[in-house]
């Protein structure tokens, strides 16, 4: 059984912290998950420890990172989604900043949702790439 990627819609996302270990917290509107009809899918995935070394947005713009997958022990970022009763792991593979337009910066988040690990329904490992905008003051 295949997860439904094309029900992953980004409604907000927020990035924040500090040079070196940055945030992202990215709400997704809610759906339901074909093999439990009574679970939603309705939990932010939650991106910690991102080890980008620019201080402000703006030096951001641009600019492609990639990160090792978390079974490397140089892996540093924590990332997961909480759902069915359980936190699933969330590799993630690199971070795009596109250019600052219209005071708004796109991001480009590719993941990959390890639902191996605690087991969702049937559903294996997915990748995908999900995009949003944020602000930049």
């Amino acid at each position: 059984m295949n997860f439904p990627v094309n029900l992953l819609r980004v409604e907000k996302a927020r990035l924040y912290g500090v040079r070196g270990s940055y945030s992202v917290d990215i709400n997704i509107a809610p759906f339901f998950l074909e093999c439990c009809q009574e679970e939603c899918f309705d939990q932010p995935i939650i991106i910690n420890g991102l080890p980008i070394d620019e201080e402000k947005l703006e030096e951001m713009a641009g600019r492609c990172y990639q990160f090792p997958k978390s079974d490397e022990r140089s892996h540093l970022v924590d990332a997961s989604v909480y759902v069915q009763h359980a936190h699933h792991p969330v590799d993630v593979n690199s971070v795009s900043f596109g250019n600052i337009q219209n005071g708004r910066m796109s991001i480009e988040i590719d993941l990959t949702f390890i639902f191996s690990f605690e087991g969702l329904c049937d559903y294996g490992d997915v990748g995908v790439a999900l995009r949003f905008e944020i602000p930049v003051s």
